[in-house]
């Protein structure tokens, strides 16, 4: 089935196997707000049976049982700890820098953001900016929204997104949970189908530039 599901080349459709279904479903719960749904889905008494979990309730309360046998210890510290995802390289001393990030996973962004913005706010007067998202396999779109793109520019600045999604009930409960067509504009609306789009903006940091200047878009490199 998985060969079959490959032939559509689309990444986000897939089996979750019983190793990844914690991941998923600790991700669906940090995101918080407007996933209500899915975690709806991972708490069905058919879905907990088939990958063998118990629910979310119960594994909260183990969770914070085994976090207090931990802080009963001696606390080690995570000072520096990194989650690995992040490539920083200075190529060339006051003049080029080179930023890698092979993931924008949700789970990766409280951990990467500070490494971020440290080392953007370190290169801010460097004559070249290479961005490297070779690779990437995408993620949350508040990774770069949020935690990049903000430090890059020196005024807030617009973008287009376009979203297409099959119509039904079923679908419709998880649109409506994250809010997504609110705002939106239709482009297409067929009888099985409907197309949308909205202008969303990224509203520049200032505060972090003493000089209060960002990378110019010519000085940015993307690879």
């Amino acid at each position: 089935m998985r060969f079959i599901l490959i032939q559509l080349n689309n990444g986000h459709t897939n089996f979750i196997s019983e190793e990844e279904y914690p991941w998923f479903l600790q991700s669906y719960v940090q995101a918080g707000f407007g996933y209500e749904s899915w975690i709806n889905v991972f708490q069905q008494p058919n879905v907990l049976a088939r990958y063998n979990q118990k629910p979310l309730a119960e594994q909260q309360q183990s969770t914070n049982e085994s976090n207090n046998d931990l802080n009963s210890g001696e606390a080690g510290s995570q000072t520096g700890k990194t989650s690995g995802n992040v490539k920083k390289v200075i190529i060339e001393p006051d003049q080029i820098a080179y930023l890698g990030m092979r993931s924008f996973e949700g789970s990766l962004m409280e951990m990467d953001s500070s490494e971020i913005r440290d080392f953007l706010i370190e290169v801010k007067d460097y004559k070249t900016l290479i961005l490297d998202i070779r690779g990437n396999g995408g993620g949350n779109s508040n990774y770069w929204r949020v935690h990049i793109a903000p430090l890059l520019i020196n005024k807030p600045i617009e973008y287009n997104t376009y979203l297409l999604y099959t119509r039904g009930n079923y679908a419709g409960t998880f649109m409506q949970a994250r809010q997504i067509t609110r705002g939106q504009q239709p482009i297409t609306n067929q009888r099985r189908t409907v197309a949308l789009f909205t202008v969303r903006s990224i509203k520049n940091v200032q505060n972090i530039y003493q000089t209060n200047r960002c990378f110019n878009s010519s000085r940015i490199r993307w690879f």
